[in-house]
């Protein structure tokens, strides 16, 4: 135990602080830059997903071969009841499932470009319309949907924005 405590009473010292999201509890602390997943040091050289700490702490052991998937796919998401247990297998089915049925309307497309033409943010986008920053920052770079932008552009010209 370092000056700051155990890895769980750091946990649950910045678990208190998380930020409620719908039914989502945002990790307050480092977030990666590639998926946006929460991380907390376990070591002075270690840090592990702040979602993986969240499920030992409040519901228990890991077995080998299994991995923490988020039942709201939202990284940061520290909340115990979206968290279960799966293979890499459930995770990738799960993520191609999701990608083709919870893919957002147009209509909240649109909601985006026009929020960042207002100059708003891309976090302050993504609390707006419940979508992580780092898919509003891929949609906005053309990474994710390329075709749209040029449409969503053309509607924005016609309404003279």
């Amino acid at each position: 135990m370092g000056k700051r405590g155990t890895v769980k009473e750091r946990f649950i010292r910045y678990f208190a602080r998380a930020e409620r999201v719908d039914d989502c509890l945002i990790w307050p602390l480092s977030k990666d830059k590639r998926g946006g997943y929460g991380y907390i040091g376990i070591s002075t050289d270690r840090c592990e997903r702040a979602h993986v700490i969240s499920y030992l702490i409040h519901k228990g052991a890991i077995p080998q071969g299994m991995l923490v998937r988020h039942t709201c796919d939202n990284p940061p998401c520290v909340n115990p009841d979206h968290l279960i247990l799966g293979t890499i297998g459930d995770n990738n089915k799960d993520a191609q499932e999701r990608r083709l049925s919870r893919s957002p309307p147009e209509n909240r497309l649109l909601q985006i470009f026009l929020l960042e033409r207002w100059g708003m943010t891309k976090a302050a986008i993504g609390r707006v319309v419940n979508i992580h920053e780092s898919c509003v920052h891929r949609l906005l770079r053309g990474q994710t949907r390329p075709h749209l932008r040029a449409r969503f552009e053309a509607i924005l010209r016609q309404a003279d924005f």
